[in-house]
């Protein structure tokens, strides 16, 4: 992306101050929701309009182009993002209302959703979304707040892939849109991962993980003779700049544990005391013995 990229925004921001203020009083342009208003109130109910407007007259341009849905009321964000996604040569498409986001991230050609966690009704709309990746691969991108570590952890355990904290440089927000990984299989005795796919089986059932413990569950897998310490699962596992108590680790690994034992399965988790977590190799799979 070229250096410049950034002050040409900014350059065409001021450019549509200067044309509206230089207008005759009381004219209003046909695209004066296109200018951006970083000290007023936006008018959610016009600018959902304009952008079902906007959206359907760019879709006759569009229709060769993967589709990325931004879901935000905001339209500073919204309309530097959108500029953001069509300069790196995909298709946007703007929505505010929680039905309208994922409506339109079920139509043909979209891969990737970027939802500003300020959204009325975010953690359901990745939840919705979620329920159908299985069908189609849609990567869920959110932008938080920098204090906002709780929301973060609710969005990504509701299905979100990344969750970035403002402000975001562009070459980050558009690595984490467009990313795809390699078409990588894991397997571990009877546990197997599409990692791509984001899915997961033990003796060859479904297995559904929510984003913490699949990330936990996929970096035991990725080394099964090692033994993970509790910070570097902290690393791998959670978004770069949120706080994770090291205790929060357990907690994780419990549930792990426990979306795992199916039918009776033996626990594959084993921990090393004052160490971390790693996985049992098959010697040591056997049935254990506990007192009630």
């Amino acid at each position: 992306m070229p250096g410049p990229f950034i002050p040409r925004v900014y350059q065409w921001i001021s450019a549509r101050r200067c044309a509206r203020s230089s207008a005759q009083p009381g004219h209003r342009s046909t695209k004066h929701f296109l200018t951006l208003r970083r000290n007023r109130s936006l008018d959610v109910t016009r600018y959902a309009c304009n952008c079902k407007i906007e959206n359907t007259t760019r879709a006759a341009f569009s229709t060769m182009r993967p589709t990325i849905v931004i879901g935000c009321g905001d339209a500073d964000l919204c309309f530097i993002s959108r500029h953001i996604v069509e300069h790196a040569g995909f298709s946007a498409s703007l929505q505010v209302q929680p039905d309208d986001i994922v409506s339109g991230c079920r139509a043909e050609g979209v891969c990737a959703l970027l939802i500003d966690g300020r959204t009325p009704a975010a953690l359901a709309i990745c939840e919705q979304i979620n329920g159908f990746r299985s069908q189609r691969e849609i990567r869920i991108v959110a932008l938080v707040d920098a204090k906002a570590h709780r929301q973060a952890l609710a969005l990504l355990n509701a299905g979100a892939d990344e969750v970035l904290i403002r402000p975001v440089p562009p070459v980050l927000l558009l690595h984490a849109l467009t990313f795809t990984g390699g078409a990588e299989r894991l397997v571990h005795g009877d546990i197997e991962m599409d990692v791509s796919a984001r899915r997961v089986w033990r003796a060859g059932c479904p297995i559904y993980l929510p984003r913490i413990e699949f990330a936990i569950l996929q970096q035991l897998l990725s080394n099964v003779d090692r033994v993970f310490g509790r910070r570097d699962i902290i690393k791998c596992s959670w978004p770069a700049g949120v706080f994770v108590d090291i205790k929060t680790v357990n907690v994780h690994v419990g549930r792990l544990r426990r979306f795992l034992a199916i039918d009776g399965a033996t626990d594959p988790i084993r921990c090393v005391r004052g160490i971390g977590y790693g996985l049992r190799s098959e010697d040591e799979r056997e049935p254990e013995n506990r007192t009630p």
